[in-house]
């Protein structure tokens, strides 16, 4: 077959955004420490997965998120324990988070450290969409698979469950607990050492992965908090995640959405031809990652309200004008969603 310059180029846009889903250095470091703990050798373990603890221990080191779930696996099989993933969560300092950890024990309260996380998700891994679902009464941490779709091996994930639910109680107390945890895959063994953990019922074979918690008990002010520190904890996660995730496509589309927005219009086809693609083929390859346009327009409406809400110079009918809504209702329905408060609430707290 003849390769002519056309399909070069045509070959060129469709792999120029392909990239290899990532896990966090520190978040691995945790693993080990778990493998140790068993009396097992995490460094054999590791270097069969093709990584060398001593190149993870560098500040902002990854790993191929491949070659975590390979960890996992390798250490579900050797210690023979089923509850690998909570053996880990009692190892778990908010450190093992990075700096996404640090930001999340000195937010203002549970509800803030669950949108920062799903914002920040990932820091931990790139392999997954994390979102925050919100109904009158309940908020859910929902994880939904990635590049990496449907793992054999579900530790990981119920490590990050079990580990964020540690990060909530250093926010809330000790006795702060989920409502419901669901996960998709299945569970032979006796699920009693979850519900424990988690102190309250845990569903295995669900058809979601999500941590329930009760809505009315997210939004309790926590006493070490400390806003200036979030936002220049904030600041630098942007930074970090920017550096290291240049060949992804999301962020590059949520970086023209701000523009956009920022004078006065964002639209679907406007973004895709900036970026030398098709509406179809940008879609695809966000859906590939996990994401999707609209949610990323979503972020990007969320992030620039928060922003624009805290100026009292800016009435709530200019906000939500900006933000490209064509009635304040709208914007009120859409920020309540995203804070659980309304807009003129949120103001006056």
């Amino acid at each position: 077959m003849v390769t002519t310059f056309s399909h070069h180029r045509a070959f060129m846009k469709e792999t120029a955004f392909s990239y290899t889903p990532t896990s966090l250095g520190k978040w691995a470091l945790l693993a080990s420490q778990a493998l140790d703990s068993y009396k097992l050798d995490s460094q054999e373990i590791f270097l069969s997965s093709g990584v060398a603890l001593k190149d993870i221990k560098k500040n902002n080191a990854r790993i191929p998120a491949s070659a975590m779930l390979q960890i996992w696996q390798q250490g579900l099989e050797l210690s023979q324990d089923p509850y690998l993933s909570l053996r880990v969560a009692k190892l778990f300092i908010p450190a093992a988070f990075s700096t996404l950890g640090l930001a999340l024990s000195a937010s203002e309260h549970v509800h803030d450290a669950l949108q920062r996380a799903c914002r920040y998700s990932q820091v931990i891994s790139n392999d997954a969409h994390v979102s925050l679902l919100e109904t009158e009464h309940e908020v859910a941490l929902t994880v939904n698979a990635g590049v990496i779709r449907e793992p054999k091996n579900h530790t990981g994930l119920e490590a990050v469950f079990a580990c964020m639910l540690m990060v909530l109680r250093s926010v809330a107390g000790q006795e702060f607990k989920a409502q419901a945890v669901y996960f998709k895959h299945a569970f032979t063994g006796d699920k009693k050492p979850f519900e424990t953990f988690f102190n309250c019922p845990v569903y295995f074979s669900s058809n979601t992965n999500q941590l329930v918690f009760d809505k009315a008990h997210v939004f309790t002010p926590q006493a070490f908090s400390n806003t200036r520190l979030t936002n220049k904890l904030d600041q630098w996660i942007e930074e970090y995640l920017y550096q290291t995730q240049q060949q992804r496509l999301a962020p590059r589309v949520k970086k023209l959405i701000g523009s956009h927005l920022a004078q006065g219009e964002c639209h679907l086809p406007t973004i895709s031809a900036q970026l030398a693609m098709s509406v179809r083929v940008l879609q695809r390859k966000l859906k590939a990652e996990g994401t999707s346009f609209s949610e990323l327009y979503d972020e990007c409406r969320q992030k620039m309200a928060l922003k624009l809400i805290v100026n009292p110079r800016h009435t709530l009918a200019y906000v939500s004008e900006v933000l490209g809504f064509n009635n304040p209702a709208n914007f009120t329905r859409a920020f309540k969603r995203w804070t659980g408060l309304a807009p003129q609430v949120f103001r006056d707290r």
